[in-house]
């Protein structure tokens, strides 16, 4: 009597344990906004964000956050000695910065200079790819 009983305990423990796992995938809607019940996961623990860039905006022209980065650039590479920023622009991924340097030199010296501003840039902005043009 108390075989039967015990397994037959087990077994509904087992099959209302196995009920209430949810082995489903949660997709999320494209046009939702992202927060904490609209991520997307395909694999269970990885969270999947699929934008084409750091910043997206939904009008033409310049968001506070893109004239604050340009600025944030532009400081970092003006603490370079002797070195003045022409002209910053942000296309998605890419960070174009033309600088001028006050003094002449090689061409082994400007690629060491452009690596110095680069690295002193990627320090303070890391989602964008940094290209240097010097003058």
């Amino acid at each position: 009597m108390r075989y039967p009983t015990i397994m037959f305990l087990t077994f509904l423990l087992l099959f209302t344990t196995s009920c209430q796992q949810d082995h489903s995938e949660v997709i999320r809607d494209p046009e939702a906004p992202f927060g904490p019940e609209g991520f997307e996961t395909t694999d269970e623990g990885f969270t999947q964000i699929n934008q084409p860039g750091p910043r997206t905006f939904n009008r033409t022209g310049e968001n506070l956050d893109i004239i604050k980065d340009k600025q944030m650039i532009k400081d970092a590479a003006e603490r370079m000695p002797d070195v003045n920023v022409r002209r910053v622009t942000i296309n998605q991924r890419d960070a174009y910065v033309t600088v001028e340097l006050n003094q002449p030199m090689t061409d082994m010296e400007m690629e060491d200079w452009r690596t110095n501003i680069t690295s002193a840039i990627q320090a303070v902005v890391q989602y964008y790819n940094i290209h240097v043009t010097i003058e």
